[in-house]
């Protein structure tokens, strides 16, 4: 049997083919053909495209719906011929954008944040924050590591240019549930000046905490109110009113001594009626303010004469200002006097200056009744004045100026003045924050409402001085990313929390300034000073 002779490793290289690529193959042919054909036909179509006037195929992605009417013309956003986006990509540098400031300026104001910002408003750029081309998503909805750029250390400057860190606000903010000394939200400012210890503060330190901790908002004062045993901070308004009186009933004796009745004498428990008197505005965000004809009026009238009789009622006068009360209350009189000469001194016919035509000749009143009419009103202005109306027996119905106001007198030669201290109820209490009384409708008002240490509730507040508004703490409750363990109920202690997003009660921009008179036409163009003085622009043709 032969021997078969081994191959020497020469002999095996030998027969690799080394030029085997160089080689068409019909494969590798009819790859790179149709390959080449795709190339030509899509940028065929991509110039009939933009010949066609669709630019969004040359778009990062789908845009805001309310940029839509002029997704086809980029340059309405875009600079020009600037690489910007390979700048960015090179430098590694987010700040570069291809939309300069100009082009979002052209439509919006975009007013600044706060004056001495740092860095500042004009050099932050809009795309920055503002994120197109993510689809059909709110624009004003900014992403929380924008913020904490910022308030992971703020700083501001001072009018001498030099740059420090702030002081009237928190200079250190990286989330909302986190604890404060580890960069979580504080507390709220307003909150924290009511909680401070101040009993041995000079009066001057307690002003100064005031103006910076709460940006001068004059709210809370520290003051001892009447009926109180101390000074503390509190409410400052100047007004009377006992939210536990108005939720509760109480009798003693079959008979009323805190509550409330209804027009049939029935027995009001409003503990859970609060939108009775707090009604939503238009928009369902914030309360109105409380109004006497809507809200006071049928359960404390300012009555002012029990035998001067209307529809059946003791006479009132109108909840406004001392001087038209005073005015309508003379008026009043002078009309009974007029109407009924022989009720007091008898009116006397003078002669007087030629009448009007067509105008009857009016009695004129003695000195007399002018005398007593005056009399009449200014003891009808120390009735309306009374704390209490018990003179007309009307159980309920309690209550003149005094009753809620705080009166100011000064008499001087026999006359009768008085002034309602202003009663400084705000509108809105958190003024930097925005919210919405809508979303948090599923709850009761007595689970935020309550005063700062959470110990008394607004249906047990009996105080004008309680600060009822939620402390943080509150808010965090549902506001969290994720529900903590240490709740009683276990099952909730499982999901996770409401958002929590900078944006969610912050806005950047200060809008409070901005002018709602466009710029633009209904083609998105400039418009100059013209003739149309309706719209006090002419349109550019």
């Amino acid at each position: 049997m032969p021997v078969e002779r081994s191959h020497s490793s020469r002999e095996l290289s030998n027969r690799v083919e080394i030029d085997f690529h160089k080689r068409r193959g019909r494969f590798r042919s009819a790859v790179w053909i149709v390959a080449l054909v795709l190339a030509v036909a899509t940028m065929l179509w991509l110039g009939w495209q933009m010949t066609a006037g669709e630019r969004r195929l040359f778009a990062g992605g789908e845009v805001a719906t309310p940029h839509k009417m002029f997704e086809n013309d980029c340059s309405k956003c875009h600079a020009g011929a600037e690489w910007r986006p390979v700048k960015r990509l090179a430098t590694l540098n987010d700040s570069v954008s291809s939309v300069l400031n100009e082009k979002c300026l052209a439509c919006h104001e975009g007013p600044e944040h706060h004056a001495g910002q740092v860095p500042a408003h004009a050099e932050i750029s809009c795309a920055v924050c503002h994120r197109e081309h993510e689809g059909d998503v709110g624009l004003a909805w900014v992403d929380d590591a924008h913020c904490i750029d910022c308030h992971a250390d703020l700083k501001v400057r001072r009018d001498d240019g030099e740059i420090q860190s702030s002081e009237a606000y928190v200079n250190r903010i990286t989330s909302f549930d986190g604890p404060p000394e580890a960069g979580g939200h504080p507390e709220f400012a307003l909150a924290r000046l009511v909680k401070l210890d101040t009993q041995e503060l000079p009066d001057e330190r307690r002003a100064s905490l005031e103006r910076i901790v709460y940006d001068a908002h004059p709210l809370v004062k520290w003051f001892q109110r009447e009926g109180e045993r101390e000074e503390r901070w509190q409410d400052n308004a100047r007004i009377r009113f006992n939210h536990k009186v108005h939720v509760h009933a109480k009798y003693e004796d079959g008979r009323l001594v805190e509550g409330l009745f209804d027009a049939d004498r029935n027995l009001v428990d409003l503990s859970n009626q609060c939108t009775t008197c707090h009604e939503f505005d238009a928009a369902r965000r914030y309360m109105q303010p409380i109004s006497y004809e809507r809200h006071c009026a049928e359960c404390h009238p300012l009555f002012f004469d029990v035998d001067r009789q209307r529809d059946g009622q003791p006479a009132t006068v109108p909840h406004e200002s001392p001087e038209l009360v005073r005015g309508f209350l003379t008026e009043f009189y002078t009309l009974q006097a007029l109407k009924n000469p022989a009720g007091g001194a008898p009116a006397e016919r003078l002669e007087p200056p030629r009448s009007l035509p067509g105008k009857p000749d009016r009695p004129l009143l003695t000195s007399e009744a002018a005398a007593n009419i005056d009399r009449q009103v200014q003891a009808a202005e120390a009735t309306v004045l009374d704390h209490t109306h018990k003179l007309f027996a009307q159980e309920g119905t309690r209550g003149g100026c005094r009753y809620c106001h705080e009166v100011e007198e000064a008499g001087a030669g026999g006359s009768f003045a008085w002034q309602v201290v202003p009663p400084n109820i705000p509108d809105r209490w958190l003024v930097h924050s925005k919210f919405r009384h809508d979303s948090h409708r599923m709850l009761a008002c007595a689970e935020c409402h309550r005063s700062l240490d959470g110990k008394t509730s607004v249906v047990d507040s009996a105080s004008t001085g309680d600060v009822l508004i939620p402390s943080i703490e509150r808010c965090q409750k549902c506001h969290t990313r994720e529900i903590h363990a240490d709740v009683e109920d276990r099952e909730w202690a499982r999901f996770g929390g409401a958002r929590t997003s900078c944006v969610e009660c912050h806005n950047y921009h200060d809008h409070r300034e901005e002018d709602f008179n466009g710029p633009l036409n209904v083609q998105l163009r400039r418009r100059t000073a013209g003739k149309d003085a309706s719209s006090r622009l002419e349109i550019t043709k």
